[in-house]
């Protein structure tokens, strides 16, 4: 059940997404993991002009962004998904331990929640996100192990 308080956050973590990208853009893709002992959010984007996608966290460095503005918009946010995930508990719904936010700019999106089992740390998520959307294969020995894991559980 979607409510009125679920669409005026979706549009503040929009609205606080594009204040952070200088550019114009072509989709964008966000993942957000939110729990009692640890959260994490990260966006990926693609230019309007390339085919290559800018990591969140590079944008500042690549840009020359403020860092304090930087990490104002990244705690928003941050702060935006709690409330999603307290507007899930007032609303009696089935907590998500991740969500994914696809974002196209003629204004059109799509919110996957996720389920999982959330004992995975922020970089191993973030290793499985990259894996699952961009078809990155590990070439570390710990970050294969993480995928090889994750695959594993997804037999079960």
């Amino acid at each position: 059940m979607q409510t009125k308080e679920m669409e005026q956050i979706y549009q503040l973590i929009v609205d606080n997404i594009l204040e952070i990208i200088p550019e114009d853009w072509q989709h964008i893709l966000l993942h957000g993991q939110i729990d009692e002992d640890h959260g994490q959010i990260f966006f990926y984007y693609m230019p309007e002009d390339r085919e290559e996608y800018i990591y969140s966290l590079d944008i500042k460095d690549k840009f020359n962004i403020d860092e304090s503005f930087f990490e104002l918009k990244s705690y928003e946010i941050y702060e935006s998904f709690n409330k999603l995930q307290d507007e899930f508990k007032n609303n009696a719904q089935e907590l998500w331990t991740h969500v994914t936010f696809v974002l196209k700019n003629d204004g059109t999106f799509k919110i996957d929640y996720e389920y999982r089992n959330n004992s995975r740390g922020p970089y191993e998520n973030k290793v499985i996100f990259d894996y699952l959307n961009f078809k990155i294969i590990p070439q570390g020995n710990w970050e294969s192990e993480i995928i090889a894991s994750y695959l594993e559980e997804q037999k079960d």
